[in-house]
């Protein structure tokens, strides 16, 4: 492929669907700088890169600087030589060249920076080399260039390219590498070596220090001192743009392009300049306006198209993408800005130094010097502009002007400020000033607005005043509360009212009145009303409640032309676009960057929208130039940084930087085989974290959880670091997300991380655990069995003890019972015996006796003893002492045998107790031949034969 056909290939690529943005001048970009003392480096930055993070990166005096948006990090090169090139390959890596060395750094084991030497790669002979100047990546390989020699590091083998002169500038062509030498012009490089490039023999006169695709389908060739080429892929020719003159004595050292086609050149003497593609200069950044220094060694558009300069002593970051500008009508005075107006194709500034105008156009030149111009006799507090009747009316500190072009004359009599203008709606031909004591009334005469009387009758100041329907005035005073205004029907003079706390505002003070789409509006510090004619009493007014919330203090609401309403809150600068122009029906809110809101004059916070596409906000410095129609043309892909995970138990000590390098490729993504796991003492953690948008870092918010401690997200919050402590042993994972101004949310980032168990609860310590507990269970129960049997063997020692103790007891017992049992019988036999004695004495004597009565009395005796032989009283004490011995014996036998009689029972208890006939018969008062028939029919019932012992039998029972 031809080169030239090649170029034309990349600029379809490069600029395709980009169009030029249009938008005027009349301020300046915000500018951020930094110092060497915020980010802890040296004073010279000599390249800039940004990786795919938006993380970006700073050849400095004293190695790689990294920043994230929150934190400046210092890599050093080995020999501590300074930084003069970067450059970043897709993969990720960042490739540095210094003095006599040159590397790359990719992620080490703790995720941070880690810088490797490719010095030892390159032949011993061509190891000696100074500075390394530029540092370009294509598909064949990463180059860098000294003064002497290029270099190519292509497979992971080092070569150096031979050209006969001197190589002065590397850079890309597209996909291309090419180089410039002093004599011949520039080389592209195929094939392992250098070819010339037709028609480019013009750049021979200086090095060249940038080569730029532009949205003209060609390329731009900034030198150092040859001025400014473009190159069509065929030939160069000079491009002259409007102040060439200017810089080429600048001396350019660093450029770049932005994709609407502008372009930024960073010199050696005049700061920083933005080309318009048409060859305008848009800007002219330097010192006095904002810059740290005017020498740009060198430049980045970053990602959001905003512009990163490595000065020769600091760092700025140039909001050139942002529909946002600067400017101080006043110069260096900057003075505060309290109101805008536009007139006779001029706009005017009214400040706190007094009034200034320039003409307003789309366009204004950096070099033009005295673009604002004053008003003279408006020295002083400027308060507000009005547009009446064709007329611009400006109210001043020391009285009311009527402002012709360059002039202000005076046209009010007494001698006292003013604060605004209106003009009465039901009176055409009168209007209504507000003063520092009251209402004013003009008229015009002479076919001006000139002053006619004061409203008597009332003699507050009065900066907020609006009319309503019936011709009332309401004055808001933000110390006293709000007036109702009655004039009479020549306006000469007035009844007042004042309403408050008691009329149901929010509060006697902080009170504003404001009329938005014909509808009055009182602002109070907590909330919005509306007044209800009907109860001569406030109520608040719901639908803009619900767009501010309750409480909500609004202290400025301002219409547009477009019927869209601006607001200022204590804390919020934005606006609420109306889209059906029903108001409140339909309204997005879009709050403005909070860095705008603090610069506002507190009390005085001012909002003019001009037009459309210009909108002015009065700041305590000056001016702030916003155009809402133009969007920022940045992606808005703003990453999630992890700077720093660390332990905190003992100390601060650094896990990860968040950055991983797995094949071949740099990532923020954590592989799963890169998960840390960190001892039991390791509990207590530290994680850092940011994010890439570097427009409003302070606007950022964040959200993050641990997973395995908490559940879920909780509400955002600005702090972006969180701390965990006595984390318990196990698997975690850190989530975190990142929030900015505009309400775009970063994707998720997580980490995770594993605590171990302690060394007394890992699985060889649980097996030893296992082990000797089995030890101590089988020890535990052959002890217990031992035991337990011994206890057993005791136990039944004692039962047995305890039995032969219950056995003697019961010995003892039974042979007490049956000594009873056998007194009791032998007192049976005594007592029988005896009475068998007596008895037959007895009869012996009555026998012998002659006497009939005496005989008689005998023979009673007798009787009375045969009926004691015959008495149950001993045989029932004897059968209860033979129940106690021998238990159940009758129960048992009559159970048994049924026809046993009493006498057989008493025979078969006898017998039991082995007595011998002659005791039995004795006991029964029987013979011995009585109980011997006796013991036959006790055979029978038994149904014994003559061989069975009758005894043995009844023992059995």
């Amino acid at each position: 492929m031809k080169v030239h056909q090649f170029i034309t290939a990349c600029f379809l690529i490069v600029f395709a669907g980009r169009a030029a943005a249009q938008s005027t001048n009349i301020g300046i970009p915000f500018i951020k700088n930094f110092t060497k003392k915020t980010y802890s480096g040296g004073t010279q930055n000599w390249g800039v890169v940004q990786d795919a993070r938006g993380v970006v990166y700073f050849a400095n005096n004293e190695g790689m600087l990294q920043f994230d948006g929150k934190e400046w990090r210092c890599y050093p090169l080995p020999n501590k030589t300074i930084v003069r090139s970067l450059a970043i390959d897709k993969s990720g890596i960042i490739y540095a060249g210094g003095q006599n060395e040159f590397g790359y750094f990719q992620p080490g084991e703790k995720g941070d920076w880690a810088f490797h030497s490719l010095r030892p790669a390159i032949p011993e002979a061509q190891r000696n080399f100074a500075d390394v100047w530029n540092i370009a990546i294509n598909g064949e390989g990463v180059f860098f260039r000294t003064r002497g020699k290029l270099y190519r590091y292509h497979e992971g083998k080092m070569s150096v390219i031979g050209h006969p002169e001197p190589i002065t500038f590397l850079g890309l062509l597209g996909k291309r590498v090419v180089v410039q030498d002093g004599k011949t012009g520039l080389w592209y490089f195929e094939n392992g070596r250098l070819h010339p490039i037709e028609g480019t023999k013009q750049l021979t006169h200086s090095p060249m220090v940038a080569l730029l695709p532009t949205a003209e389908k060609e390329w731009l060739i900034v030198t150092l001192q040859s001025g400014l080429f473009k190159f069509d892929g065929q030939q160069t020719r000079r491009w002259a743009p409007a102040d060439i003159s200017f810089i080429k004595s600048a001396k350019p050292y660093s450029a770049a392009v932005f994709p609407d086609g502008r372009i930024a050149i960073g010199t050696t003497f005049e700061g920083l300049l933005i080309v318009h593609p048409d060859g305008r200069t848009w800007q002219h950044l330097h010192k006095e306006n904002g810059l740290l220094t005017n020498n740009v060694l060198s430049m980045l558009a970053d990602k959001d198209h905003h512009l990163w300069l490595g000065l020769d002593n600091g760092i700025s970051y140039v909001l050139t993408d942002a529909p946002f500008s600067r400017f101080s009508p006043d110069g260096k005075a900057q003075g505060a800005g309290y109101d805008v107006q536009v007139f006779d194709d001029k706009i005017y500034f009214a400040t706190s130094n007094g009034l200034f105008f320039t003409e307003w156009k789309n366009y204004y030149s950096p070099f033009e010097n005295n673009r604002f111009k004053e008003v003279p006799n408006a020295k002083g507090q400027a308060w507000g502009l009005d547009v009446v009747d064709n007329e611009l009316l400006l109210a001043h500190h020391s009285g009311s002007y009527l402002v012709q072009g360059s002039k202000a004359e005076r046209n009010n009599y007494p001698n006292w400020g003013y604060w605004l203008f209106k003009k009465m709606e039901n009176r055409p031909g009168l209007l209504v000033a507000g003063t520092y004591n009251g209402l004013s009334v003009y008229d015009k005469k002479g076919g001006h607005w000139q002053f006619r009387n004061k409203l008597e009758g009332f003699a507050e100041s009065s900066r907020f005043v609006e009319q309503d329907g019936a011709g009332n005035f309401w004055v808001a005073h933000p110390y006293k509360g709000i007036y109702k205004i009655r004039p009479d029907a020549d306006y000469r003079s007035c009844g007042a009212k004042k309403y408050g706390l008691a009329d149901g505002l929010a509060s006697d003070l902080k009170n504003h009145v404001f009329k938005i789409n014909e509808d009055l509006i009182f602002c109070s510090e907590t909330g919005i009303f509306t007044y209800d004619a009907e109860t001569d009493r406030f109520k608040p007014y719901d639908e803009y409640n619900k767009l501010f919330g309750e409480k909500t203090g609004v202290k400025r609401l301002f219409e547009t032309p477009e019927g869209d309403i601006w607001y200022v809150t204590e804390n919020e600068l934005g606006l609420l676009d109306v889209q059906d122009k029903s108001i409140l029906k339909k309204v997005i809110k879009e709050p403005l960057p909070y860095q705008i809101r603090e610069q506002m004059v507190g009390g005085f916070e001012l909002v003019c929208p001009a037009d459309a596409h210009n909108v002015f906000i009065g700041t305590e410095n000056g001016f702030i130039h916003f155009d809402p129609k133009r969007k920022a043309s940045g992606n808005q892909s703003f990453q999630l940084i992890l700077n720093e995970f660390s332990c905190t138990s003992n100390g601060d000590s650094l896990i990860s930087r968040g950055l991983f390098f797995e094949n071949g490729r740099v990532s923020a993504q954590q592989p799963a085989g890169q998960i840390p796991t960190l001892p039991n003492r390791m509990n207590a953690f530290h994680f850092g974290f940011s994010a890439t948008d570097f427009t409003e870092p302070g606007a950022l918010k964040f959200k993050y959880y641990l997973e395995g401690l908490e559940d879920g997200w909780p509400d955002w919050s600005v702090k972006p670091e969180k701390e965990y402590t006595n984390l318990l042993p196990g698997s975690y994972a850190f989530h975190v997300k990142a929030l900015n101004l505009a309400g775009a949310e970063t994707e998720e980032l997580s980490f995770r991380f594993e605590i171990l168990q302690p060394w007394y609860w890992t699985t060889a310590a649980k097996a030893i655990y296992a082990l000797v507990a089995l030890a101590f269970a089988a020890g535990g129960i052959l002890f217990f069995r031992s035991k337990y049997y011994k206890q057993k063997e005791k136990v039944v020692q004692s039962e047995k003890e305890i039995g032969r103790l219950k056995n003697e007891r019961l010995e003892l017992e039974l042979a007490h019972k049956n000594r009873e049992l056998v007194s009791t019988t032998v007192h049976l036999q005594h007592k029988n015996e005896t009475l068998r004695k007596i008895k037959t004495a007895l009869e012996k004597i009555k026998k012998e006796s002659r006497d009939p009565g005496f005989s008689q009395t005998i023979g009673k005796v007798i009787k009375m003893m045969e009926m004691e032989e015959n008495s149950e009283s001993g045989w029932e004490q004897f059968t209860s002492h033979f129940n106690e011995i021998h238990p159940g014996f009758f129960d048992r036998l009559r159970e048994q045998f049924p026809e046993l009689s009493h006498k057989d029972l008493k025979l078969c208890a006898y017998l039991r107790m082995n007595l011998s006939t002659k005791e039995v018969a004795i006991l029964m008062n029987n013979t011995v031949r009585g109980v011997e028939g006796g013991r036959y029919r006790l055979r029978k019932k038994f149904g014994l034969d003559n061989k069975a012992n009758l005894t043995e039998f009844i023992l059995r029972y």
